[in-house]
């Protein structure tokens, strides 16, 4: 067993020993290592916290307080807490790599602010030391094996899950404070190349609650433009606490057709056979006084069938790249077993040139069979008469806020002053972990982002349930009403500014207000008019000035940390909390933080909710050592005093602004050059390539010299295993040298088709030894362009049939393709023969072609051009493009 203050000597020892051997020690680094590398990275918190209840009120247990008129002034009560955390980086080969981290604890229960914690389960077993994460990852061939423990996890929505079978797990910190271990947890199995097809499997428990499950997608691209999904998962599900866990087996088929017509579509079907054959009760609304009981409604009994089970689902997809919108259009019907649910849902997004972004998303949805409402016995008098209630644990299907009658609808805005377009940087998404997603690495000199959401809840859902502070499900009483219906809709309006003033002052400033509910049943008043409606406002802002830092936050009518309130239908009224700090480099991180929390009207029963003030002292320290366990030893840090403040400079260029990745041997990778220079060292570098919105696609690290040459052929790393879709994406390189200097080049944009191009890698050989041509091939074309006498003489008036030959062959029956000819005319052929003479060459092609078999109907002959003017030579072009 360790000991309180035999913990924090070892910390302070180790802290000692760290100062005394820093000199090869990499700062608030990020990691950059390459293989056969070891990279620890220590974080050591030593915090002072003194805090009081505000007057008249007491402790009335465990976590629990209340406000006693009775009770006089509290007093101040110090604490003090030293918190160690290390996490470990093996980069062994280019087969396995692995990452872990610990933390040990020492103090820091929070009693008041966070009620509801880890370190206080900790603490009472007296267990200082624990794994919170963990990514164990073996690569061989197309094969990927995987442990991860308390790692947030994405979900499988944009790779095929059209009903959500595996839900993103981002709050792994609030799983590790309720259910006190680290979620998500389990065993992954990737395959790029499984019959022709894409593999995932997970095993354990990727989501929150459910053990011992699995998940399991499979992938094939049978024909070029059709993507098949399937889908299976096998959930343990912990939801009938009285008789024991229920498992949920279901199916989900989809197939996405992709770029056939002008739009993308994707059709699919579940089947989820989960409690078929199960007896349940349901209501009918028939009019008051001729129903039950003297009530509306009628009482009706029926059993799942396997009708029931089937869900489907319809996803369509319209971009035009022209005018630069994007319309999305979801319709889903679920039948009761499969999900008990109609939703239709439209999404529009459209950029303009000057930096706005515009969009608009609309939902409505509404469940097959509604919660039911309580029906009283009116004959008795007492609580005892309630008839039917709200389903609970058992029903064999239910309502709550995914699939309750509602209409929603959220319109943003956002505007960005810079050198390219991050599109939906700002967008905002209430399933990312912050409300906004906001890339902390972007260095925007100004963006502005406005967000309104209007929802309405015209139904009501059925009884709720919640995780206690054990971790364990608990269900509200039979006899809860559930979730309420709205008379009116609840309105959220939220804004965002940030942006920097120069170099070294930035700042950022986020405004909410709007209307929110509770989540529990418990929240809401026995009474069907009535509902638990909480206006509230938020005010963040964070300034940065060279090394320091301010954030002040007030926040008014607040739900508690981790909404553990909103089941109780309880919030704080104000919140006021301020910090302010100053990185002191490699001597760590200082900062003084005061919180300020009242509660003027609290509830006698209103537990966990306390009126306090908070006072804390707070210095992180971090560093990092990358181990090389190869021949070279220990990677050293330069010994050089030279003061320099300077960043390196690095260029970066690219051979082609087109990447294909459809495996026909032609763009099938793009070539960077890299120009670094520094005065004293390059250090540590990283080159990434990322989507246009900023989700990271590929990362190579390293220690020294940065590379002068990167080849990459759009096959994604770790992040991605299953190909890149069309788009845009962006390459950068990051440097640092040994004195911290550090750099990020300007994104450099290129174009990736999925695409099969009109030529394949045989013809391109043969036209290139045969012809004098220049092929040049984009996103969504490619360009031949001869010298004009290679394909046409002049004098002669005679087409060569040996070059259109080899044309008929890359364009014969590619129907789906249009082809523009067009004749460059230098300025003595003009003179000689006239402008209109560039059309009539053109269109004897075009009839040339035509006699190949070529539709008319695609060929469009041009002549004249405006930059015919200057030309030296006369050239021809035939452009073919989607």
């Amino acid at each position: 067993m360790i000991k309180k203050h035999y913990l924090l000597f070892l910390l302070l020892f180790f802290l000692m020993i760290s100062f005394l051997f820093s000199s090869d020690d990499i700062y608030n680094s990020e990691k950059y290592f390459e293989y056969g590398d070891l990279s620890i990275d220590y974080n050591l918190e030593m915090k002072y916290t003194t805090n009081r209840l505000n007057d008249n009120w007491e402790r009335m247990g465990t976590n629990k307080y209340s406000k006693n008129e009775l009770t006089g002034d509290s007093a101040w009560i110090g604490s003090d807490s030293q918190n160690f955390s290390m996490e470990s980086y093996l980069n062994l080969n280019s087969h396995f790599k692995g990452m872990i981290l610990f933390e040990v604890y020492n103090g820091g229960y929070d009693s008041l602010w966070r009620p509801v914690n880890n370190i206080s389960r900790i603490e009472s077993k007296n267990q200082y030391l624990e794994l919170k994460q963990a990514e164990l990852n073996y690569n061989y061939a197309s094969y990927k094996f995987k442990y991860f423990k308390g790692i947030p996890r994405n979900n499988w929505k944009y790779s095929g899950d059209m009903f959500n079978f595996l839900p993103a797990q981002y709050e792994s910190d609030r799983y590790l404070n309720i259910a006190g271990k680290a979620i998500p947890e389990g065993l992954q199995f990737d395959s790029t190349d499984l019959f022709g097809g894409f593999l995932n499997v997970i095993y354990g428990e990727p989501v929150w609650g459910k053990s011992d499950s699995l998940y399991v997608k499979y992938r094939y691209s049978w024909l070029f433009y059709f993507d098949s999904y399937f889908l299976y998962k096998y959930e343990k599900i912990p939801w009938k606490v009285s008789y024991g866990d229920d498992y949920q087996q279901a199916y989900q088929f989809s197939t996405a057709v992709k770029h056939l017509f002008p739009f993308s579509i994707q059709l699919g079907v579940s089947h989820n056979p989960f409690r078929n054959g199960r007896g349940y009760q349901h209501v009918q609304e028939v009019g008051k006084g001729s129903g039950y009981q003297k009530s509306k409604y009628v009482v009706n009994n029926s059993t799942t069938t396997d009708s029931d089970t089937f869900g489907y689902a319809l996803n369509i997809d319209y971009e035009n790249e022209e005018k630069k919108y994007n319309i999305h259009l979801t319709g889903e019907y679920l039948n009761i077993l499969a999900g008990n649910k109609k939703e239709l849902s439209l999404k529009f997004l459209k950029s303009f040139y000057f930096g706005l972004l515009f969009n608009i998303d609309a939902t409505y949805r509404e469940p097959i069979i509604a919660a039911n409402p309580v029906i009283y016995n009116y004959q008795l008098k007492d609580s005892s008469g309630v008839e039917f209630a709200s389903r609970g644990e058992s029903s064999p299907f239910r309502v709550d806020n995914s699939n309750r009658k509602c209409s929603i609808v959220n319109i943003g805005f956002s505007w960005f002053q810079s050198i390219y377009n991050p599109e939906l940087l700002y967008k905002y998404d209430v399933g990312l972990l912050e409300g906004w997603n906001i890339n902390k690495e972007d260095n925007t000199s100004l963006a502005v982002a406005l967000n309104y959401k209007l929802k309405h809840y015209q139904g009501s859902a059925d009884g709720q349930y919640y995780d206690d502070d054990s971790g364990n499900i608990v269900w509200d009483s039979p006899m809860a009403l559930g979730l309420m219906p709205f008379k009116v809709p609840l309105e959220t309006m939220q804004f965002l500014i940030k942006g920097r003033l120069s170099d070294k002052l930035s700042y950022l400033f986020i405004a909410q207000r709007g209307d929110s509910i509770a989540t529990g049943s418990a929240a809401y008043e026995q009474n069907l008019n009535s509902k638990k409606v909480v206006t509230f406002n938020d005010f963040t802002t964070r300034i940065g000035y060279k090394t320091y830092f301010l954030d002040f936050e007030y926040k008014e009518n607040y739900w508690g940390p981790e909404e553990w309130h909103r089941f109780f239908g309880l919030t704080y009224d104000n919140l006021f909390s301020l910090e302010i700090g100053k990185d002191f480099g490699k001597f760590g991180v200082f900062s003084i933080d005061t919180m300020k929390v009242i509660q003027n009207n609290p509830d006698i029963d209103s537990t966990e909710l306390p009126s306090f003030e908070e006072f804390t002292l707070k210095w992180t320290y971090n560093f990092s050592r990358i181990y090389a366990l190869r021949n070279d030893g220990v990677s050293k840090k330069s010994n050089s005093l030279e003061n320099d403040n300077k960043a390196p400079e690095v260029e970066v260029y690219k051979n082609i602004d087109f990447l294909s990745v459809n495996d026909d041997g032609l763009n099938d990778s793009v070539e960077f050059t890299i120009n670094a220079k520094d005065d004293t060292a390059i250090e540590r570098w990283i080159i990434k390539i990322e989507s246009e919105s900023g989700e990271l696609i590929y990362k190579k690290e390293g220690l020294g010299l940065v590379p002068s040459y990167f080849e990459w052929g759009g096959r994604p790393y770790e992040i991605l295993s299953e190909g890149l879709d069309a788009g845009i994406y962006q390459f950068k390189v990051y440097a640092v040298d040994v004195f911290g200097n550090f750099v990020e080049t300007t994104p450099l944009k290129f174009r990736v088709s999925t695409a099969e191009s009109i030529l394949t890698k045989d013809l391109y050989y043969k036209m290139k030894d045969r012809v004098k041509v220049k092929i040049e091939e984009d996103y969504n074309k490619i360009i031949f362009s001869f010298d004009l006498d290679t394909i046409y003489s002049i004098e002669k008036g005679s087409v060569n049939i040996s070059t259109l030959s080899l044309l008929k062959n890359i364009l014969y029956s590619k129907e789906l393709y249009k082809i523009k000819i067009i004749t460059y005319l230098k300025q003595e052929a003009r003179k000689n023969y006239g402008t209109s003479f560039a059309r009539k060459i053109s269109a004897r092609l075009a009839q040339e072609l035509v006699s190949y078999g070529i539709d008319i109907n695609i060929i469009n002959p041009i002549g004249f051009m405006k930059k015919d003017k200057n030309l030296k030579d006369s050239f021809l072009e035939i452009v073919c493009y989607y």
